[in-house]
């Protein structure tokens, strides 16, 4: 024991140094946005290469490259879908119109490497970057539904916002009807949230599919996102809250789609 505390004795400046020095960059990083966001982006790359590289150990017995052809093929079938374009409408002269599909969304596929659901934030960490057209505000989501929103971006990897995450909204819509409620996660349990701002004369019952409704720069419309398990309306409410049982399971996302709205820029520009 004596040792021990001649040992930090003797090595007290240097513990000193490392301490201000420790502490000196977290305000050099927490007051400055240019230092924070490049101390984000470097641990989102190093994160993605770490969990990158213990996922590809798994993927070895996984038959990768398969999976892969098979997600690469499955992006290209999605931008084929009506819900990837919108109608433009060109007008030959007074009395004919020629409408035509214009395609609005591309899906880039990706792996999840690492992925939380316990949390009161959320996030999922994705294989795919900057070097393969990811961009922060993208939409990501599955063959079952939705996973969140791209929130940093490094060349090879990023980081994605749950739909897990509390405060956040996503518009929806129950099927059939065109009113439109949003999304809120309650933290309670990974396998459900809360559809709010419902109006209460829209007639929900359990059971009811849920989808997005398109009003969104970054999901597509009709993405599937769950079913009505349970109404909570208020009767003195104008607006129903209802419990959504998510058609995704989040413990168990392997592979996804980052959703690039081609047209995102040019509705931004215009929206200034």
């Amino acid at each position: 024991m004596r040792t021990l505390v001649i040992f930090f004795k003797r090595q007290s400046y240097i513990f000193l140094f490392v301490l201000l020095g420790a502490l000196s960059f977290y305000l050099v990083v927490s007051n400055n946005d240019f230092q924070r966001s490049i101390f984000y982006s470097s641990m989102v790359e190093i994160n993605g290469g770490f969990f990158s590289t213990t996922k590809s150990i798994r993927n070895f017995f996984l038959l990768r490259s398969t999976n892969e052809a098979l997600a690469a093929e499955n992006a290209f079938l999605r931008e084929q879908l009506q819900t990837s374009h919108f109608k433009a409408i060109h007008h030959l002269d007074t009395f004919r119109h020629d409408t035509v599909y214009r395609q609005m969304f591309s899906y880039i596929p990706a792996s999840v490497i690492s992925n939380s659901t316990d949390n009161r934030e959320n996030f999922v960490l994705l294989d795919a970057g900057a070097n393969s057209g990811v961009e922060e505000g993208m939409a990501v989501i599955t063959s079952d539904g939705i996973v969140g929103i791209v929130k940093r971006v490094s060349p090879h990897f990023s980081t994605v916002v749950s739909v897990l995450t509390e405060g956040n909204k996503i518009s929806a819509k129950i099927v059939g009807y065109d009113v439109i409620g949003s999304i809120m996660w309650d933290g309670l349990r990974y396998d459900c949230a809360l559809m709010v701002e419902v109006p209460s004369h829209v007639p929900a019952h359990i059971g009811d599919k849920v989808e997005t409704s398109g009003y969104s720069l970054a999901f597509p419309a009709k993405i599937p996102i769950g079913s009505v398990s349970e109404i909570l309306t208020d009767n003195a409410s104008d607006f129903h809250t209802l419990r959504i049982l998510f058609s995704q399971n989040y413990k168990k996302i392997n592979k996804v789609y980052i959703v690039k709205n081609i047209y995102s820029k040019e509705i931004k520009d215009i929206q200034k």
